[in-house]
């Protein structure tokens, strides 16, 4: 489902084009409804401002089901392997996080499935 990746570490992406994308999160909190996933590839995040942070994940599947709590490091990304169910960032050490990700170009417009979490 997904790999912390450490500092000093290099992990293959297993995409032959990688797009980068930066965006700010603010104002979310840890309440999940709904879950997103991106089937086709995998998606690496990771923090830019030196703060810990957390995301709701689930096993690949039909509908997001399960999901469980991961805390990061601030040292520390995570790889979502192709089709993890997802919610964050969400920066637990303030109010707003500025956040890193990697995937194929286009994943967003192309490749994004939402679903309500099913408990």
């Amino acid at each position: 489902m997904y790999r912390v990746i450490h500092m000093d570490e290099e992990h293959p992406l297993g995409m032959p084009d990688a797009a980068v994308e930066l965006f700010r999160v603010q104002g979310r909190d840890r309440t999940v409804v709904a879950m997103a996933r991106h089937v086709r590839t995998p998606q690496l995040l990771a923090a830019m401002d030196g703060r810990r942070w957390g995301m709701w994940l689930a096993p690949e599947g039909p509908e997001p089901r399960d999901p469980v709590w991961v805390e990061v490091s601030a040292e520390e990304t995570l790889l979502l392997d192709a089709g993890t169910w997802h919610h964050g960032p969400i920066p637990l050490d303030a109010e707003a996080g500025s956040y890193l990700t990697v995937e194929a170009p286009g994943t967003n417009r192309h490749d994004f499935e939402s679903r309500a979490v099913r408990r």
